[in-house]
């Protein structure tokens, strides 16, 4: 009887903490993702001296501003230098955007899609290279 309370008190705990974290570990990678929010299609020029913001979109049951760690976070090898929390398309839940530096990007000329990764997921969207730059 003792070994079946302890039992039990090991599975509520463990329901209790895929309920607060919100997912179970390893699934975080299905969110999407929004390159360029509020463009389409996500055109970016290699040549820009600029950034290029990319969205960790919000959904019911996951917050990436709390889910999320920046440091962990790249867009084709390229760190962020700056990120904030906003609803970047206006569905009433928070989402997580994050600016790169063109620059420093993997991105090249061939690209089609371009990749968000960090701790616990990545997710993709797909961009469109104009003014030609890296082969």
């Amino acid at each position: 009887m003792k070994r079946l309370r302890i039992l039990l008190i090991i599975l509520v705990v463990s329901l209790v903490s895929i309920v607060i974290l919100g997912a179970i570990p390893g699934t975080l990678s299905a969110c999407p993702i929004d390159i360029k929010p509020w463009s389409n299609p996500n055109s970016i020029n290699l040549r820009s001296n600029g950034v290029v913001p990319v969205a960790i979109l919000g959904e019911a049951g996951f917050d990436p501003c709390t889910k999320v760690d920046p440091a962990t976070v790249l867009f084709e090898g390229a760190a962020p230098v700056h990120f904030a929390c906003e609803d970047v398309n206006s569905d009433g839940i928070m989402d997580m955007i994050f600016h790169f530096r063109v620059r420093d990007t993997g991105l090249t000329s061939s690209s089609t899609t371009g990749t968000l990764t960090w701790a616990g997921g990545s997710a993709s969207d797909s961009v469109r290279i104009v003014g030609g730059g890296r082969g």
